[in-house]
């Protein structure tokens, strides 16, 4: 800890880090789910990208939310960076499998991570420490 009471600068990268190891594994699990769930019943053309925006918000909630609660100070901040590393490190992960987005859904994805974190990096500060 430092004298401001935050996280230090290494904490405040493992906090970073768990918060978005935590979102990408919400992030698979839920892929598994959606493709077993697409294999046993076919699902209508709209269904299948609705399903995985919310497997990705439900990723960055989840990424926020543990970097600030392992940060144990500025949840917005660790929760804000947390979301946008999620966000950055899916992009990542598709752009080996498949084409890179483009820019606007990438700028779209990064401040939609950013804003979901933030908001469950405030809630994760809010609901108590460790």
């Amino acid at each position: 800890m430092n004298d401001e009471g935050g996280a230090s600068g290494s904490g405040t990268m493992a906090a970073i880090g768990s918060g978005v190891l935590w979102g990408l594994l919400i992030m698979l699990t839920g892929a598994v789910i959606q493709g077993v769930w697409a294999y046993k019943s076919p699902l209508p053309p709209g269904a299948e990208e609705t399903a995985m925006l919310i497997w990705q918000g439900l990723g960055a909630v989840v990424a926020g939310f543990f970097a600030a609660r392992r940060a144990a100070g500025a949840g917005w901040l660790h929760g804000g960076l947390a979301g946008c590393a999620l966000a950055m490190a899916a992009t990542a992960i598709m752009g080996v499998l498949t084409d890179l987005p483009e820019m606007l859904a990438f700028a779209r994805a990064v401040g939609s991570g950013a804003g979901l974190g933030a908001l469950a990096g405030i809630a994760g500060i809010n609901l108590g420490g460790r």
